[in-house]
């Protein structure tokens, strides 16, 4: 976005993350440096960012991180001007107690290590009531579910087996990345992999 001559604001609660985007940035070009800008901030709490200063927020795969998401499309939607657009994409999904125990264990395991809270309980329809909760109107959801299963049974086919040896030595706190690929394609069609957009109002003259 910065390379078409946007200004980017890009905020990380995590350091190390910070800095590793510190260090990408000190090795692009000038112009590109000159549209960044990168600060430790908290999605839940965007203290520093005055009300109705930016034309649009993009996450991806962010918000299932939030341990309350609505609060952060609260935030995300005081900054934005009005008319300003968002843009998530993240994952819902149908789970349900009547799944295989199998699948029901892996997305336990996967929302507890992942600190992935939201995912835990983004049954379909989360992402786009909650933006309309929060004064967002004409959302559009577009479901990309296809267009990520063949990495995702890349993922499968790399982890089946250390899987195995994750679960049989009671490893999953350490590699959560590995019971995600393990189950994430066999439990396919109890999740979609959606990008969201949405436009604050406008003010209207009364």
């Amino acid at each position: 976005m910065a390379s078409k001559g946007l200004r980017v604001t890009g905020i990380d609660y995590m350091k190390e993350h910070l800095d590793m985007a510190k260090q990408n940035l000190d090795r692009s070009d000038e112009a590109l440096k000159g549209n960044i800008t990168l600060e430790e901030m908290d999605f839940h709490n965007l203290k520093t960012l005055e009300p109705g200063s930016f034309d649009g927020v993009y996450t991806m795969e962010t918000l299932a991180h939030a341990h309350d998401a609505e609060k952060a499309l609260e935030e995300f939607h005081r900054i934005l001007k009005p008319g300003g657009k968002i843009v998530l994409h993240d994952y819902e999904h149908g789970i349900s107690e009547e799944i295989a125990p199998h699948l029901l264990q892996a997305k336990e395991q996967v929302t507890r290590y992942g600190a992935i809270p939201t995912w835990g309980e983004a049954k379909y329809g989360y992402f786009e009531e909650r933006l309309k909760r929060v004064g967002f109107e004409n959302v559009v959801v577009k479901d990309y579910s296809e267009n990520v299963r063949p990495m995702l049974r890349l993922f499968w086919m790399m982890a089946f087996i250390p899987n195995f040896f994750v679960q049989l030595f009671g490893l999953q706190a350490s590699f959560v990345n590995t019971i995600a690929g393990a189950y994430m394609y066999r439990g396919q069609k109890y999740w979609r992999y959606l990008s969201i957009s949405a436009t604050k109002k406008t003010n209207k003259a009364t």
